[in-house]
């Protein structure tokens, strides 16, 4: 699993954002409520990052996005779910 740090958290939009140190990247942590609860992690860039404070607008568009699509969109890394968990 993936262990930010510097995480922003949405909590009304259940996401957040944060620096995954291990592997050098900004990442978005998407919740998914269903069955259960868990996270899927998407890259993110710095500038994205920065958007929780400078445009949390674009940042509500972006985890939308990623949430619809799931494990097909572009920027998707892994999941804490067992079922499509990346390694």
């Amino acid at each position: 699993m993936i262990d930010l740090i510097l995480e922003k958290v949405r909590r009304e939009k259940y996401y957040s954002v944060g620096y995954d140190k291990e592997n050098d990247r900004y990442v978005l942590s998407v919740v998914i409520t269903w069955i259960s609860w868990y996270n899927r992690y998407y890259l993110l860039s710095k500038e994205e990052y920065e958007w929780f404070e400078t445009d949390i607008s674009k940042l509500d568009l972006l985890a939308d996005e990623c949430y619809k699509s799931g494990i097909t969109h572009i920027r998707f890394i892994c999941s804490s779910a067992e079922r499509d968990y990346c390694g």
